[in-house]
């Protein structure tokens, strides 16, 4: 697995152009799999594994290893796995309460200036905990950020004031 492991590494680098977590995460996962399955092309196998975490965990965990598996059948030139339905969605943005908002940054006060200003930026921004935790000198200014999300897209966010 240790050649292929790479060739998959750099495939979904060089091809898929996805960025070094979903890399880690693809691979990390599709290891897990592949452990659990008979050989590295056995599709049948596959949807065993699909199968069974789907009755333990249900159609979202499954849904996850179906894309993590699609991600290993594409380059392996197989047909991919379809996903599961999901039916509605329970799924609600949550915002925090002024009051909740104050009590987070007492903490993160408490915890050290580093927290503090963390929990402040993400409050005062909606940036990520990891574009923020990837935040480096250079990416600030005296009025906007620069960061790099997901798919490795970079956007300027002008900072709040405060």
């Amino acid at each position: 697995m240790n050649e292929e492991r790479k060739e998959f590494e750099k495939w979904m680098i060089d091809r898929e152009r996805f960025g070094p977590n979903t890399v880690e995460t693809t691979l990390r996962k599709m290891e897990y799999v592949l452990r659990h399955t008979f050989s590295r092309d056995d599709t049948e196998s596959m949807q065993a594994f699909i199968r069974e975490t789907w009755e333990k965990k249900g159609n979202k965990t499954a849904n996850g290893y179906i894309k993590i598996i699609n991600r290993w059948l594409r380059f392996k030139g197989l047909d991919e796995m379809k996903y599961f339905k999901e039916y509605g969605s329970d799924f609600q943005v949550q915002v925090s309460s002024p009051d909740e908002e104050r009590k987070l940054l007492d903490v993160a006060k408490r915890r050290g200036p580093r927290e503090y200003a963390m929990f402040s930026l993400m409050f005062g921004t909606g940036v990520r905990l990891g574009e923020a935790i990837s935040l480096r000198v250079p990416d600030i200014t005296i009025e906007t950020i620069t960061v790099r999300g997901k798919g490795q897209k970079v956007r300027q966010i002008y900072l709040p004031q405060a």
